[in-house]
């Protein structure tokens, strides 16, 4: 505290001094100047002395760091001082400045990702609905009188039109985990359930792209909500599907470890480059965006698989190599078993 008054008072007295000299050059009166001289360095003096509480002491900057943080301004922290009182109340605002500012970028860094999503949903809803107008409009505009090409604009409007209600569907999912993660219908169920419902909703579709399907349950009985482990699968089997080619053996296999069931579902596809493995749960993100609209993909399922699997406390994992293929285990803690 002292040393902060004599560095005051001195830069005072320096000021003072070199405005002193610079008008006694100038000056003939040098009598009347060393009097003004001796005045101001007295009226200095005091009102440095007076004022100096309100400038330096610590519960004035403590008073002045509130008013920042009022304007959302984080500076750097305040420093110690000699008074133990003071002291406490100067780590106590550091404390608070440092929550406030992590709150402040979480905030932030919500908003913005706010922003993206209605971008993103803007853009994907646009995007279908603008085919469909396009198409009607042309048949309104006459080609309904040519019956090929009126059979192949319904063909694209019908197709859009499930682009559209599959995005709004996983719209409604997402918003729904994402609002209510903890409600979920857990219970133990035969595995043989959900081989079936895997093997009937995609069977048919691997018989005509030629592509394989493994499944193997190690487990006879598992734990979980059974409808929304059903649509992680299904997503997960969907996209091995999607974006492999033809000859891809797709594998899904159960096991055991510890307390916690573990999932598997592995292709000998093309893989997926490396920098693009930290985005692939984000919303609306994709690794070829061409390609997913082209077939049908919402840009959505793999963010609905990440919550479903957080909401059941687990975890997910993808792992993947360029012409190797790609594998996403899946780790459910039990709790009834």
């Amino acid at each position: 505290m002292k040393k902060r008054w004599i560095n005051l008072v001195l830069g005072a007295f320096l000021i003072h001094g070199l405005v002193f000299v610079a008008i006694l050059f100038t000056s003939a009166n040098k009598i009347a100047l060393v009097l003004t001289f001796i005045s101001l360095t007295v009226i200095v003096c005091y009102f440095s002395i007076k004022n100096y509480d309100a400038v330096t002491s610590p519960y004035s900057l403590a008073k002045m760091f509130v008013e920042a943080l009022k304007m959302e301004k984080f500076g750097p922290p305040l420093s110690e001082v000699d008074e133990p009182d003071a002291n406490r109340l100067l780590r106590s605002l550091n404390r608070l400045a440092e929550d406030l500012k992590s709150k402040h970028e979480t905030i932030k860094k919500l908003e913005n990702l706010r922003i993206e999503f209605v971008a993103n949903v803007s853009h994907e809803l646009k995007t279908p609905l603008t085919s469909i107008r396009g198409y009607t409009e042309t048949l309104v505009g006459g080609a309904y009188r040519d019956p090929e090409a009126c059979l192949k604009f319904l063909k694209r409007i019908d197709e859009n039109s499930q682009r559209l209600s599959a995005l709004i569907s996983d719209l409604l999912d997402l918003s729904r985990l994402e609002a209510f993660p903890d409600i979920l219908e857990w219970q133990s169920f035969p595995s043989q359930n959900i081989s079936e419902k895997l093997e009937g909703m995609f069977f048919p579709t691997l018989a005509n792209s030629k592509q394989k399907m493994f499944i193997k349950f190690s487990d006879s009985v598992i734990e979980g909500d059974k409808k929304k482990l059903e649509q992680v699968f299904s997503n997960l089997i969907d996209n091995a599907i999607r974006y492999t080619p033809e000859g891809t053996l797709i594998e899904f296999r159960q096991r055991r470890e510890g307390k916690n069931f573990v999932y598997e579902v592995a292709d000998n596809g093309p893989g997926i480059p490396q920098e693009h493995l930290p985005r692939i749960f984000e919303r609306f993100y994709r690794v070829d965006q061409a390609r997913s609209r082209e077939t049908g993909g919402t840009g959505l399922g793999l963010s609905i698989v990440k919550h479903i699997v957080l909401a059941h406390g687990g975890h997910i994992a993808v792992e993947s190599s360029e012409g190797v293929g790609t594998k996403f285990t899946i780790q459910i803690p039990t709790r009834i078993l």
